[in-house]
């Protein structure tokens, strides 16, 4: 006799592979998990808005670097002006350009040139011109010439975790999504052979009942079950088909049927590699490092620190030095000033230095919050592992437990409500167990997504 766990697991498989297919708009096929994460992450608004944003940050850092790396050019031209006396016959104009440098504080390099048209001659006359350097050093603040550029580098940094972040998570999502979809489909089709064999039960009980080996109540006790089956599978059925098609609009971006189609991922060897991360202590402490949490907050160490020296270096004298050059001669001049005294000087050095102590304090509890985050995932990959390597047993088990209780059942030793009671425990064990492969994967890519590394989903997917 066929045992019900290997006809739910075969009806499981038919059902997930015979649904409709993905396609914008109408369409039958199907999809597997690997198609299903590449669909979300080019529908996602939210990945699409990260790619604006590293793109953003990308242009405003070429912005910073070319106003440092090549010149200005400016021309202005004087047509002839309406006097008095009539027109001008002269054609002004300037030619301007200059250059702004990261060095000290400011440094600007500027070339002038004044010119007009001589018409008596029919040519450009250039009486003036001028070659002005100016260099401004404030010690006070050392590292404002370069501070824009190196604020914008930082921020195609923050821009690129965004992204990676926010991939990361729609990975993710849809993997867990898609197992869950899954696992209610295969509860659907233990659904749809629970309700077969209820009806099965009740041919059998009917054709008992006209030959008068059973009563009219196990007639009505087998009808009852019939309902409970049919209201059980159509609850099922509704909230599966309801799920599946949240997910085809708002993470596919898909109109139309679907169809899952059951991964296969190698768990000995998804087991291995994960056994082997877990086994890299070292990338702890390096993911606490890298993570985008931490260095948000060590920034902000780093801006208490700058803001503090800032109020300490504000009694250091600034320079300012010029120096020009003109067809009327050279020129040089320089500035000296200093701040001697400031009433509240005292009192935003005592803030600056509170606020440091507030940043080392947030950069701690941030640590210890990416630290714990890492560990969970950790754990959760551990418990997968152990999981996956126990069910064997366990499955060893469910069928010489079934094999017990049908002995037992024929012998009468049991009824046929402790039969199906013990059916229901091992169906929702196929259930669980379907689960776990996936459970493995998604504790898999989790736990390097926590450690900063690339998730790499692809290669198990295959």
């Amino acid at each position: 006799m066929t045992s019900k766990w290997t006809s739910v697991a075969l009806t499981a498989v038919l059902l997930l592979g015979s649904c409709g297919g993905p396609a914008r708009g109408e369409g039958t096929g199907s999809l597997t998990l690997g198609e299903a994460i590449t669909r979300a992450l080019e529908y996602a608004p939210e990945v699409r808005e990260a790619e604006l944003e590293l793109e953003l940050a990308e242009l405003r850092l070429g912005s910073a670097v070319a106003a440092i790396a090549f010149p200005s050019i400016a021309l202005e031209i004087r047509p002839p002006e309406l006097t008095a006396d009539g027109f001008t016959s002269d054609l002004t104009g300037t030619l301007a350009a200059g250059l702004t440098l990261p060095v000290g504080t400011s440094s600007r390099l500027s070339v002038g040139i004044d010119f007009a048209w001589d018409a008596d001659i029919g040519a450009l006359d250039m009486p003036r011109w001028s070659v002005l350097f100016v260099q401004s050093l404030d010690f006070s603040q050392p590292d404002a010439a370069s501070s824009k550029v190196v604020m914008q580098q930082q921020a195609v940094a923050d821009a690129e975790a965004r992204l990676a972040d926010t991939r990361e998570r729609i990975t993710l999502s849809a993997v867990r999504t898609y197992g869950q979809l899954l696992s209610s489909g295969a509860a659907v089709a233990q659904a749809e052979s629970g309700h077969r064999q209820a009806e099965e039960k009740l041919e059998e009980t009917e054709s008992l009942v006209e030959a008068s080996l059973r009563g009219e109540a196990a007639l009505t006790e087998a009808r009852l079950d019939v309902l409970e089956a049919q209201i059980r599978l159509d609850e099922q059925s509704a909230s599966h088909a309801m799920d599946l098609e949240a997910f085809a609009r708002e993470t596919l971006g898909i109109v139309g049927d679907l169809a899952l189609v059951p991964h296969e991922i190698a768990d000995d060897e998804l087991v291995a590699s994960a056994a082997s991360l877990l086994s890299q202590g070292e990338l702890v402490e390096s993911a606490i490092a890298a993570s985008s949490e931490a260095a948000a907050t060590r920034r902000g160490i780093e801006d208490a620190e700058a803001a503090l020296g800032d109020v300490l270096r504000e009694a250091l004298p600034r320079l300012s030095m010029r120096a020009g050059l003109s067809e009327g001669g050279w020129s040089v001049g320089w500035t000296i000033s200093l701040a001697f005294f400031a009433p509240d000087r005292d009192l935003r050095i005592k803030a600056a230095q509170l606020e440091l102590t507030l940043a080392e304090q947030a950069f701690e509890v941030t640590e210890n919050e990416v630290l714990s985050f890492i560990l969970t995932q950790r754990a959760a990959l551990q418990q997968a592992i152990h999981n996956s390597e126990r069910l064997p047993l366990e499955e060893k088990k469910w069928t010489l437990e079934e094999e017990v209780m049908r002995a037992k059942l024929e012998a009468g030793s049991i009824s046929e409500n402790e039969w199906e009671s013990f059916l229901e425990q091992r169906d929702a064990f196929v259930l669980e167990a379907k689960e776990r492969s996936l459970a493995l994967l998604i504790g898999y890519l989790s736990y390097r997504g926590a450690l900063g590394l690339n998730l790499g989903w692809e290669e198990w997917l295959q």
